[in-house]
C-alpha cells in the first residue's frame, strides 16, 4: 500500500491491491445491499473492479466491472457494468419517498452507469423477472411525450417486445408486470 498526500487535510491518494473478504456494497437509493469477497484495484486518482461477483441477499449473481475516478476520494466519476442474473435490483416501499416510483424489481441483463455525482447517466438492457413489481407515477402536468424515453408494454405483448430486443434496437423499454 502507497499513501501519498495529506490525509488530514483530505489531500491524499492510495495505490494499492486489496483483497476485500465479506464486503458488501449497498445503495440507499434503491435500498439494496450486495455482497462480495474479491479484489479491487486502487490507483492515483481510480478503484478499479475487475470482473466482481457480486450477490444478493438471494444468493443471485452479477459481474461488475469498470472503476471510479475520484480528487482525493471527493468528487467522484463513475464508469460501471453490470451483467446481472436475476438480481434484485431495487426493493423500495410505497412511503419511500423516492420521487413518485416504489417497488421491487428483480432484473436479468446489463446495466451501465457512467457520469459525475451530480451528472449520473444509467442505460438499462434488462429483462424484468418474476417478483417484479414496479409503480410510477406520471405527473398530471406533463404529455405522454415527456415520457418518450419509457415504452409500456403489457404483459400479453412481451413476445413482441422479445422480438423487438433481438432485433438490435438502441430504444430503452420498460416493461411492468401488469
Amino acid at each position: 500500500i502507497n499513501i501519498y498526500g495529506k490525509p488530514a487535510a483530505m489531500k491524499w491518494d492510495v495505490e494499492a491491491d486489496a483483497f476485500v473478504p465479506d464486503g458488501e456494497l449497498y445503495s440507499s437509493f434503491i435500498n439494496t445491499r450486495y455482497r462480495f469477497s474479491d479484489s479491487i484495484h486502487l490507483t492515483r486518482g481510480n478503484i478499479h473492479f475487475n470482473q466482481i461477483e457480486l450477490f444478493d441477499e438471494f444468493n443471485n449473481t452479477a459481474i461488475l466491472n469498470g472503476g471510479l475516478s475520484h480528487q482525493n476520494f471527493l468528487r467522484y466519476g463513475y464508469n460501471l457494468s453490470l451483467n446481472m442474473n436475476r438480481l434484485h435490483l431495487m426493493d423500495l416501499p410505497a412511503s419511500s419517498g423516492n420521487n413518485g416510483f416504489y417497488g421491487e424489481i428483480v432484473a436479468s441483463g446489463l446495466a451501465r452507469m457512467s457520469g459525475a455525482d451530480n451528472d449520473i447517466q444509467i442505460d438499462l438492457d434488462v429483462r424484468t423477472e418474476d417478483h417484479t413489481n414496479f409503480s410510477m407515477t406520471l405527473s398530471e402536468n406533463l404529455s405522454e411525450g415527456d415520457y418518450s424515453f419509457i415504452e409500456f408494454v403489457k404483459t400479453d405483448d412481451r413476445e413482441n417486445l422479445a422480438d423487438k430486443s433481438m432485433a438490435g434496437t438502441t430504444e430503452p423499454l420498460l416493461a411492468g408486470t401488469d
